[in-house]
Parts: C-alpha cells; structure tokens; sequence
C-alpha cells in the first residue's frame, strides 16, 4: 500500500517540485494537493493522506493553524511543515504539536525524503541545525507519538 501524501504550498512551482519529489519516491503517491490553508485541511478531511506537506506561510489560513485543524480532525494524519526560515517560537509551535515536523524549503531535496521516512515510523526528531536555534527543553527533546 502506497504512502499518500498531499502537498500544500501557495507557489505553484514549489508545489509541483514537492509533488514530482513525492511521486519520485517507490511506495509514495500524491493523493492531492492545496493552494492555502483552508484548501489544505479540506484536501486532509476528503482524501485522508498518511501526511501532508504544508507550508507555513499560506494565504487563507497558515500553516501551524491549518495543522492544529487537520490533527484535531484526524490525529493521525502526519504534518511536515515546510518554513523558509525556523525562528525559535515557530519551531517551538510545530514541535508542540506532537504530530508534526518541520522542514527548511531550503532543505527539502535534501532532507524531505529522510524526514519523512522518520515521520512513518511516527517519530520526528530535529536536525542539530535546528537544536542551535531553539533553546528550551520543549524543542529540544525527541518528540513521539
């Protein structure tokens, strides 16, 4: 059974090179995609992924209050979010919410595949770039299930 990921992001282009990363992978699916917010947990609640890539700054409602609706709908579904740079609040918000990781855009051919590997054996943990950015026990502990 395939990995069914959807993908959310507000720029076309960043949207279809996550998608093509995603179908690139052996075992993965796009099983849909999202321009804003709204979009994103509209997509979650009718096609049900195993995750959802979501960028942090969207239109219509943002990444961090569009993961904390999908996880209240569905607290199984997993959330990478996507950021172009992590402050240490934001880390700090993404981490609370137990479900989800976080992704520099930067980084994401990189990183999105391992990342979100980790995130099937439901863990995420934060690369040592991010340990340097966030200092409180919250952000730095392994965060599980």
């Amino acid at each position: 059974m395939a990995f069914r990921v959807v993908v959310a992001d507000d720029h076309e282009v960043v949207r279809r090179g996550l998608c093509e990363l995603v179908a690139n992978h052996p075992g993965w699916e796009v099983c849909g995609e999202a321009r804003d917010g709204r979009e994103a947990v509209a997509q979650v609640a009718s096609v049900r992924p195993d995750a959802i890539i979501l960028d942090i700054a969207m239109p219509n409602l943002n990444g961090l209050e569009a993961a904390r609706q999908i996880l209240k709908n569905d607290p199984k579904t997993k959330v990478l979010i996507l950021t172009l740079h992590g402050s240490p609040q934001v880390i700090q918000d993404v981490v609370q919410r137990r479900r989800s990781g976080i992704l520099l855009k930067s980084d994401a051919v990189r990183d999105l595949v391992r990342r979100s590997k980790r995130s099937r054996r439901e863990r995420f943990t934060l690369l040592p770039r991010w340990h340097r950015r966030c200092s409180t026990d919250t952000c730095t502990r392994r965060v599980r299930r």
